[in-house]
């Protein structure tokens, strides 16, 4: 039965490797812990194998469809540990500077415009001890204070107080 439905789609077969490249990527990021670089290598090692038997298309498939899943894994793997580290942020109110790359409008409880976040690019903390510091590698997502009327467009260079949390 199964092997008459894949003869049937056997054209369509190649759609469904962007889905699990998709999928390995999925439950890379779901796994509570850091695997192992084994991990990804040998689900695509089982896949080229299972791609090399001769006379089983099913098999051929599965083995396909466990190299794109291999391949999505270690990719996530691979752009997550390329990744620059989260520096550790100041643990009081600090002086951050930087330039506005993106505006997010927030709705409250009645889908009215409560507050706005501002995305900011190259922040630098103008603390005592970070005086000189290199601007960071990473943007920073600051809140708004919710009667903030101050005119703001991105590109905007701004200097601000801010309380800076780690995201959850």
């Amino acid at each position: 039965m199964v092997a008459a439905l894949l003869g049937a789609e056997q054209r369509r077969l190649p759609l469904w490797w962007p889905v699990w490249v998709g999928l390995g990527a999925a439950v890379y990021f779901a796994l509570p812990a850091e695997p192992g670089l084994w991990l990804p290598c040998g689900i695509g090692a089982v896949g080229c194998v299972a791609m090399l038997v001769p006379n089983r298309p099913m098999v051929r498939w599965l083995g396909a469809f466990l190299l794109a899943f291999g391949l999505g894994f270690g990719a996530s793997m691979s752009a997550t540990r390329s990744a620059p580290p989260m520096p550790a942020l100041p643990r009081r109110a600090v002086v951050v500077s930087g330039r506005v790359a993106a505006i997010d409008l927030l709705p409250g409880h009645d889908d009215a415009v409560t507050a706005r976040r501002i995305t900011l690019a190259d922040p630098v903390f103008e603390s005592g001890i970070d005086v000189g510091m290199a601007p960071l590698r990473r943007h920073l997502q600051i809140r708004l204070a919710s009667g903030d009327t101050t005119m703001l467009a991105p590109g905007t260079r701004v200097r601000l107080r801010a309380l800076l949390r780690p995201v959850p």
